[in-house]
């Protein structure tokens, strides 16, 4: 989850694990079970993909850690 505030200040939030059941999210770990350099790669990305989007403020809650994780682009 990453916010922008109206002067273009950026802010990435802790990485979250959801663990879903049929489909549905039954849990969420806060900060996400994965490597430290992990964390803070995925937040160094969400944060940049917010800063490539117009408009005053955002609040994009992004799939990047599984991107991450499964290599997927």
């Amino acid at each position: 989850m990453v916010a922008r505030s109206r002067n273009g200040e950026t802010k990435a939030f802790p990485v979250v694990e959801t663990i879903h059941k049929d489909n549905i999210c039954h849990t969420t770990e806060a900060p996400a079970r994965v490597p430290h350099e992990t964390l803070l790669k995925a937040q160094q990305v969400a944060q940049q993909a917010v800063e490539c989007l117009e408009g005053a403020i955002r609040l994009s809650g992004c799939d990047f850690m599984r991107r991450l994780v499964c290599g997927l682009s």
